[in-house]
């Protein structure tokens, strides 16, 4: 293939990938605001004096999408050590500027979502955590199944199984993570609505 083709085929999947993250994160706000909506209609609804939902889907949606970038970063520092340093000091570096980048943005929207009425209505919030449990444990699974499946067929020990065990471990512990704050929130709003 060639230098060319391998840099070409690293451009269309950045380029894929740079599309496709920005339209996830609006089809998000888009169907937590459309579940939001339909259920303010009803009397006896939580969200129905929310004025603040778009906002606040905006922020999660920005801090759900930080949470994941910095995920990725990890999974690039853990598998780079797992390999015995395949790849590299620029993986390194690379890792730590989707941690740190990421990072910023998480502290910065849970800054602003502390100026909003998040506490009072958190529907957004567990929709957020719900969207983590549900990307977190799916990539941990099936990143898991292939590692496994690389392990069966003995695939050496380089840097792709070294990959997916960091991908297993990192966002099979988001999900951990995400699961038990998303039960902890929903016991919350439970509680409110029998008190």
């Amino acid at each position: 293939m060639g230098l060319f083709g391998e840099l070409a085929g690293l451009m269309t999947g950045a380029a894929v990938g740079m599309i496709m993250i920005p339209v996830t994160v609006l089809q998000f706000i888009a169907f937590a605001y459309f579940i939001i909506v339909v259920d303010r209609r009803n009397d006896a609804s939580k969200s129905r004096g929310d004025t603040q939902v778009g906002i606040k889907l905006a922020l999660h949606a920005i801090g759900t999408l930080g949470v994941i970038i910095a995920s990725a970063g990890i999974t690039v520092i853990l598998a780079w050590a797992l390999s015995g340093g395949e790849g590299g000091k620029d993986m390194v570096k690379s890792g730590l500027a989707m941690v740190l980048g990421s990072a910023g943005f998480v502290w910065l929207t849970r800054m602003a979502l502390q100026q909003t009425n998040n506490e009072a209505f958190a529907q957004s919030e567990r929709f957020s955590l719900g969207a983590l449990v549900i990307g977190s444990g799916m990539v941990s699974m099936f990143t898991l199944i292939a590692l496994l499946f690389m392990l069966f067929f003995e695939a050496k020990w380089k840097q792709g199984p070294a990959q997916l065990l960091a991908a297993a471990a990192v966002y099979g512990t988001l999900f951990w993570f995400s699961l038990k704050s998303m039960l902890a929130r929903q016991a919350g709003a439970a509680a409110s609505y029998q008190g």
